[in-house]
């Protein structure tokens, strides 16, 4: 019996989970994302999910972002990405 319940066991795909996730590998998405989306303007909770965060890795990045001039706050409380 052991044989064939191993033989029909499913293929699961296991995504990465945000508690192992580093800023590091936060700041690469975000940034790779405002690269590939001109004009994209997030707020840092807004940023969250679709850069699949952490609440203190998603603000965290964005705010790395504006201390390297690669994002900029706007007035309304959202960071867009600053054209050179």
């Amino acid at each position: 019996m052991g044989d064939l319940a191993a033989s029909h066991q499913r293929s699961v795909t296991v995504l990465p989970s945000e508690e192992h996730d580093t800023h590091g590998e936060a700041l690469q998405r975000v940034q790779a994302e405002y690269r590939a989306l001109p004009g994209l303007s997030l707020t840092g909770r807004q940023a969250r999910r679709p850069f699949a965060l952490q609440p203190t890795h998603g603000e965290r990045a964005l705010h790395t972002f504006v201390r390297t001039h690669f994002l900029a706050p706007t007035r309304e409380g959202t960071f867009i990405r600053v054209e050179m």
